[in-house]
């Protein structure tokens, strides 16, 4: 059975990086949060075994 552990980290984006993000997720209608997951899942494939969360 795999192990899995919660770790905290925080992701800085730059002003221009962040409006395309918001950008992006109003075109798409989805969160921030889940374009992001989306992308460290892919980099990581990790499936669904991640959760990120966008403090405000």
């Amino acid at each position: 059975m795999k192990s899995t552990k919660k770790v905290g980290y925080s992701i800085l984006l730059d002003e221009k990086l962040y409006k395309r993000l918001s950008r992006e997720s109003k075109r798409l209608g989805v969160s921030k949060s889940l374009i992001i997951h989306s992308a460290l899942s892919m980099l990581f494939d990790t499936g669904n075994n991640l959760e990120v969360r966008l403090d405000s």
